[in-house]
């Protein structure tokens, strides 16, 4: 069929056939009638209208140390095949619950590494493998620009 024939492979990246040669590449927007169709999402994760931004977000709202998870691309077998050196999430973390987000990244020698950042880490642990780095200085209560210089994060920790 036609439609089997434009899917691509299940191991292609996800973001390949976009032109990544600009500044940013958009992963998720709360516009739209399926922002999250390319997201696997927990059912706790609810589009809400926020009235301080004046437009939509998503509240991931946990319960009873429960972790709330959005999971970009939505197949584990893709990746995302992204080449832009900056990761930038608008978010607000409430004051009283713990906030982590978790990457994959495969460097440039194709040596797939984990950076976990959270709000529970209290001092950086690196291995070969992985990284956690504290988020400890994160501001809480207030919508924010957590900016991450994945370059240098890799070169500091592996």
């Amino acid at each position: 069929s036609t439609a089997a024939a434009m899917a691509p492979p299940a191991a292609a990246p996800l973001f390949d056939d976009i032109f990544q040669g600009g500044a940013a590449v958009e992963l998720l927007s709360s516009s739209g009638s399926n922002p999250t169709d390319k997201w696997r999402t927990a059912s706790s994760v609810v589009r809400a209208y926020d009235k301080s931004v004046k437009g939509y977000t998503f509240r991931l709202d946990g319960g009873g140390g429960s972790a709330i998870r959005m999971v970009l691309p939505k197949d584990e077998k893709r990746t995302l095949g992204l080449t832009q050196p900056f990761l930038v999430l608008q978010l607000l973390c409430a004051p009283d619950k713990a906030f982590s987000i978790e990457l994959a990244v495969v460097d440039t020698s194709r040596s797939r590494r984990r950076l976990v950042f959270s709000t529970s880490v209290r001092e950086p642990v690196c291995t070969t493998l992985h990284a956690r780095i504290p988020l400890g200085c994160l501001p809480r209560g207030i919508w924010l620009n957590l900016v991450l210089d994945l370059d240098e994060i890799l070169a500091t920790n592996f």
